[in-house]
């Protein structure tokens, strides 16, 4: 049986993901280096006055790093729990 929508349920859902990502920002040291490197890509974009389409590559190019940093986050912390070894 599907539930019924709710906002806050939504709500609620999001507040879990800003969560999440401010544990990893607080626990991940690379996280830091993510931050200063996504800013000057976009820096670098609007200095550079790159085209619409070249910045949408910008943006998917540093999103994909993210993605990929926060599911190693999420695996190695899964890990954690499993084993400390």
């Amino acid at each position: 049986m599907i539930k019924k929508f709710s906002i806050q349920e939504r709500g609620r859902s999001f507040g879990y993901a800003w969560s999440g990502l401010k544990a990893m920002l607080r626990t991940e040291h690379n996280s830091y280096i993510h931050i200063a490197l996504t800013i000057a890509a976009l820096l670098l974009s609007f200095l550079l006055k790159i085209s619409s389409t070249e910045m949408i590559a910008v943006i998917v190019a540093f999103t994909l790093v993210w993605m990929a940093e926060l599911f190693n986050t999420a695996i190695e912390k899964a890990m954690d729990f499993i084993s400390t070894e």
